[in-house]
């Protein structure tokens, strides 16, 4: 392997901030699926600038990577030969679902920190649950 195929490390700030966006655009999709978008696509715009910057040294890899790029040629191919290439490329948006995979990869480079984000995926899901359950509770009981 050559140093110019080794990929360069992300910055410890953008690396911050990745993981702050990240973590905001997963533990939001439980309150408010605008804020979770906002997230992401803020994450998404900082990783493209950092890996554009770097002159792509810095894009996380993993052993997915041709998994995903054939998805994209599947993509780009339902939609070329879609009838409705609008809806069809529309509906591409999808393929930034993907985006998260490398975000996470960006972001965390320990299972430690990566397990901390599901923590506080798990607990807000499981407070907004209970504070439903408990609001539904009460409404039943004004219905009675």
């Amino acid at each position: 392997m050559t140093s110019s195929s080794v990929p360069e490390p992300i910055r410890p700030q953008l690396r911050i901030a990745l993981a702050v966006l990240l973590a905001l655009s997963v533990i939001a999709v439980n309150v408010s699926v605008a804020i979770s978008s906002l997230a992401m696509g803020t994450g998404i715009v900082l990783m493209v600038a950092s890996i554009a910057w770097s002159r792509g040294r810095s894009f996380p890899r993993s052993p997915l990577d041709l998994f995903f790029l054939a998805y994209l040629a599947a993509e780009i191919l339902a939609t070329l030969f879609s009838v409705d290439q609008a809806a069809s490329l529309f509906n591409m948006k999808r393929f930034f679902q993907i985006s998260i995979f490398y975000l996470v990869l960006a972001s965390y480079d320990n299972r430690r920190d990566l397990l901390r984000l599901v923590g506080a995926l798990i607990g807000v899901a499981a407070a907004v649950s209970l504070v439903e359950v408990f609001s539904l509770t009460q409404i039943g009981r004004a219905h009675v």
